[in-house]
C-alpha cells in the first residue's frame, strides 16, 4: 500500500469517527434541534479517487428555536416540572442580582434571578452565555428568557438557609426596554 492510500484511510477513519461523535450527540443533546440540521461535505475512497457525499451536521437556527419555545407560567413549570424538562420554554420575568463572568473570548457567562409576580414573588435561577459586545442585563430589566427548564438547584439564601430554584439555560434573552 502506498502514502496516498494509507493518507487516504487514516483521513477516512477520522472522518468517520467524527460523523459518528456529531450523530451521537444529535441523539443525546436536547439543545440541539433536529430542525436545525443541515448538511456539510465529507469524503469516502473508492479505490485512489476520492469523491464527495454529504453528511449532517448541525447549525443552530435561533429563530426556529424561539418559535419552538412554549410560553409557561412559573405555577404551570412547577406543577408539571418532567414536561418540561430540557424542554425550550419561553418565561417572563425581571432579571435580579445579576452576576457576570467574563470568558477570554469575550463572551460572558451571566447568571441571575428572574422575579416574576403571579400569586407571589418567585425566583428562577437563569444561566445565560452573552455574545461578546452585547449590551448588558441589569438588575431589573424586564425580559423574556428562551431556553431549557434544566431542573433544580440548592442555594443558600441570605439568612444561610437553603433555598431550592428551578433553573433555565437561556439560548437568547429579549431586553423589554
Amino acid at each position: 500500500m502506498n502514502k496516498t492510500a494509507i493518507s487516504i484511510i487514516v483521513l477516512l477513519l477520522v472522518a468517520n469517527m467524527v460523523t459518528a461523535y456529531i450523530s451521537y450527540n444529535i441523539g443525546k443533546n436536547s439543545q440541539i434541534p433536529s430542525s436545525a440540521i443541515t448538511s456539510t461535505t465529507s469524503i469516502s475512497v473508492e479505490s485512489t479517487y476520492v469523491t464527495e457525499m454529504t453528511q449532517p451536521t448541525t447549525q443552530f437556527d435561533l429563530s426556529s428555536y424561539m418559535d419552538s419555545c412554549s410560553e409557561v407560567t412559573y405555577e404551570t413549570l412547577m406543577r408539571n416540572p418532567e414536561a418540561y424538562l430540557n424542554e425550550p420554554i419561553c418565561i417572563k420575568g425581571e432579571a435580579h442580582k445579576v452576576s457576570e463572568n467574563k470568558q477570554t473570548n469575550g463572551d460572558i457567562d451571566v447568571w441571575f434571578l428572574l422575579w416574576m409576580y403571579e400569586k407571589a414573588l418567585y425566583e428562577i435561577s437563569v444561566y445565560y452565555t452573552l455574545p461578546a459586545n452585547s449590551p448588558h442585563i441589569i438588575d431589573g430589566d424586564h425580559v423574556t428568557i428562551y431556553g431549557e427548564y434544566t431542573g433544580q438547584q440548592t442555594y443558600k439564601n441570605g439568612l444561610g438557609n437553603d433555598e431550592v430554584l428551578p433553573v433555565i439555560q437561556a439560548k437568547n434573552i429579549v431586553v423589554d426596554y
